[in-house]
């Protein structure tokens, strides 16, 4: 990557870490929707995939490697973040009691389940062999 980074990787960079984190965030809440169950955080959370293959397509693997962990970077800072939020003493004026430990208080019980798979090798892998293989391809035509 050079020094200077475009506005528009900027821009999808931005947009697949906050797609990341808010997906992990809003997980926690079950939703359903013509009769399925399911985490809220499925409705954003297929953004940062097709965030992530821009990102390798257009800037290439090494970028998209760099932000897939700056996402896994800033995960982990916003579950220290809520999880801290939560360890703190209440002012004596609070009224919402353990509403604050509903969600996204949660988010490290998802956060665990759901960025083990997000942050395995399996997608530095996929990633990587998708572009040895276009890269194989295009070398035999």
């Amino acid at each position: 990557m050079s020094a200077r980074l475009s506005w528009r990787f900027v821009a999808v960079a931005a947009f697949f870490v906050t797609a990341l984190v808010v997906s992990n965030i809003v997980a926690v809440k079950l939703v359903e929707i013509s009769g399925r169950v399911f985490p809220a955080g499925l409705v954003v959370f297929p953004l940062s995939y097709l965030l992530g293959d821009v990102l390798t397509e257009v800037y290439g693997l090494r970028a998209a490697r760099a932000v897939i962990w700056l996402g896994f970077a800033c995960n982990l800072l916003a579950v220290g973040a809520i999880q801290l939020a939560i360890m703190l003493p209440a002012a004596p004026f609070y009224e919402e009691g353990d509403a604050y430990y509903a969600p996204p208080g949660h988010t490290p019980v998802f956060y665990a389940g759901t960025e083990i798979v997000e942050f395995s090798p399996t997608e530095d892998l996929e990633r990587t062999i998708e572009v040895v293989t276009k890269n194989m391809e295009a070398a035999d035509s």
